[in-house]
Parts: C-alpha cells; sequence; structure tokens
C-alpha cells in the first residue's frame, strides 16, 4: 500500500481508510448496491505498528465494507528500489545505517487483517487459495433484510402466474383421468359366462 507518491513509504492504515472514505463518498453511495469490498494487496512489512492497521479494518468493518487481502512476496525478503520522481532521489531504500533495506512477507498480519476487516486472505503464488477469494469477491451480496422488516415467507419466491398455472394443468390432467371409462365386457361374453 502506498499512500502518496511524494512518500512511497508504506503505511497501510492510511490507504485502508483513503479507499473507504472513496467508497463511502456521496458520489458512490448512488450506486451502492449491496456489498463493499476493499481489496489489499500488500507483503505485510508496514511501517507501523500492527494495531494501526487492525484498527483501520475495525473502521472499514463498522462501515459494512468488507477487507479482503492478497499476500505478496517471500519470507525471505528482497532489497527495495524507487523511481527517481519529484522530492525523491530513486535508487536503493537504505536503512538509516546505510545498509540496503528489504521487505519481506509477513502473512500472520495480513491473515489477522484479512480476519478482522471481516475478509479473507490468499497468497498471489497460490492459485487455489486466489481462485477462492476471487470466487467470494465476485459472488452476489445475500438478501438482506430492512431493519425491521418481517422475513417473506417461503411461497412468495415463487412466481405466481407460473404456481396457478401448474395448478390448473394438474387439475386438468386430474379430471381427464376420472373422465376415463374402464373398458367394458360386452354382453355377449357376459351371457356366455352366466
Amino acid at each position: 500500500i502506498i499512500t502518496s507518491a511524494y512518500d512511497p513509504g508504506t503505511l497501510g492504515s492510511v490507504g485502508i481508510l483513503d479507499a473507504a472514505a472513496l467508497l463511502d463518498s456521496p458520489a458512490d453511495s448512488a450506486a451502492r448496491i449491496g456489498r463493499r469490498r476493499i481489496v489489499v494487496i500488500s507483503d505485510g512489512d508496514d511501517g507501523e505498528p500492527e494495531q494501526a492497521l487492525l484498527a483501520a479494518a475495525d473502521s472499514v468493518r463498522a462501515l459494512g465494507i468488507d477487507l479482503y487481502v492478497v499476500g505478496v512476496g517471500t519470507s525471505r525478503g528482497a532489497g527495495m528500489s524507487l523511481p527517481a520522481g519529484t522530492y525523491q532521489l530513486g535508487g536503493p531504500v537504505t536503512t538509516a545505517s546505510g545498509a540496503r533495506a528489504s521487505s519481506r512477507l509477513d502473512e500472520g498480519a495480513l491473515r489477522a487483517l484479512a480476519n478482522r476487516g471481516g475478509g479473507r486472505y490468499a497468497l498471489a503464488d497460490a492459485d487455489l487459495d486466489l481462485g477462492v477469494l476471487q470466487a467470494e469477491i465476485s459472488a452476489p451480496p445475500p438478501l438482506a433484510l430492512t431493519p425491521g422488516a418481517a422475513a417473506r415467507p417461503a411461497w412468495a419466491r415463487y412466481d405466481l402466474p407460473f404456481v396457478l398455472g401448474l395448478a390448473a394443468l394438474l387439475l386438468v390432467l386430474l379430471e381427464s383421468l376420472l373422465d376415463a371409462s374402464l373398458p367394458r365386457l360386452s354382453v355377449a361374453r357376459a351371457r356366455r359366462v352366466a
């Protein structure tokens, strides 16, 4: 999560809260239907305490937004480089001591973030987990009742004209079965038997 082009450090909580603000904006409220989701793609190696991330997850969850997390990177880590830009020199990122800084995957922090945010975690390299996450994100929202509304009766799920037409068809079939006459023995055959 990069929160600013001028300070490309990682502040996950700021990125999550900014995304929630976009989803909660008046422009989005007109188009809002069903569930709202934020997908965080991160290695979990943030420059802030884990509690700040979890507090951001709690905040978006309180707004009714689900937080899904995709983990990228490896546990052994890799060096980081920045492109040159406005207010940036570019080149390798170093620590305060001058050593090359590295970023490592922290799956524990990412799982905790997804659990707190009501979503799911998947590692980007795990195709099966990523597929499950994608299916869950793209699934239609469950039907939600408005507060105080009574639950719909079971029969209300069915199309009334279809049910009435099916009932009429069954009644016509039943009536035709009742009108059917059994074959009668001929009178001559009945006399021979007697």
